[in-house]
């Protein structure tokens, strides 16, 4: 006995992309992948991670404790991307009279597409400073866009000096695959306490239409390129 496998027309479909109605349709068929996932494509695009306790450091070369990966993206084709970044502090010391304490995070994104990628070092940075007595901020921090590095220098001796009128702001990037990791620097001057940072990134292309969601057949079939694979 042949069975029939049943492909749905776009008009069958709600609005969240759901087949609606019809007692034929078989959710094994080849052409709706969303249905056989375990996770949606989109499940490594966001996350939130809480680093430490980091120990501090009492000098400004002390390198800053690496986190794991809080963001990939495989997106299988090139889209344009926006981005959500935050961090906040979970716990930190106070510095004591006349003391200094200092939190840096950084966000560094390495972006691809095709056989090429490049990694952008410090692609967003926040910064804490509390003085004294002084208890550790508490506000969350957040943005949506971030500065470029300055796109003039000069070379003066074994220093370069850059131009900051040159630093230019962006708010998207280009890009088929992103992977978003983190770095946290802290600092206090009298050596004592740790600090436990809790950093977030959300990411989603500018327009998130995918190819398979226009098929009236198996989507392998009608893009073969491999638009309907990517997590």
């Amino acid at each position: 006995m042949n069975r029939r496998i049943y492909y749905p027309s776009r008009d069958q479909f709600d609005d969240l992309g759901q087949v609606d109605g019809d007692t034929a349709y078989n959710p094994g068929s080849p052409g709706q992948p969303w249905l056989r996932a375990g996770v949606p494509p989109w499940h490594m695009w966001g996350n939130s991670q809480v680093i430490g306790p980091v120990a501090p450091e009492t000098t400004d070369t002390t390198a800053p404790q690496l986190a794991g990966q809080l963001i990939k993206v495989g997106y299988k084709r090139p889209d344009t991307w926006h981005w959500v970044f935050a961090a906040r502090i979970l716990d930190a010391p106070v510095p004591g009279v006349l003391g200094e304490a200092e939190i840096e995070v950084f966000f560094d994104v390495i972006v691809g597409v095709g056989r090429a990628q490049v990694k952008l070092e410090a692609f967003e940075r926040f910064r804490w400073q509390w003085l004294g007595l002084s208890q550790p901020p508490t506000q969350t921090m957040w943005t949506t866009s971030a500065l470029t590095p300055a796109l003039d220098y000069i070379i003066v001796g074994p220093d370069s000096v850059p131009d900051p009128l040159t630093r230019r702001r962006v708010d998207q990037i280009a890009a088929q695959d992103v992977q978003v990791s983190c770095r946290v620097r802290f600092f206090n001057d009298n050596g004592q306490g740790t600090a436990t940072v809790e950093v977030s990134g959300f990411m989603a292309p500018k327009t998130h239409v995918r190819a398979d969601w226009f098929s009236d057949g198996p989507a392998e079939m009608q893009f073969g390129g491999g638009e309907t694979g990517g997590t």
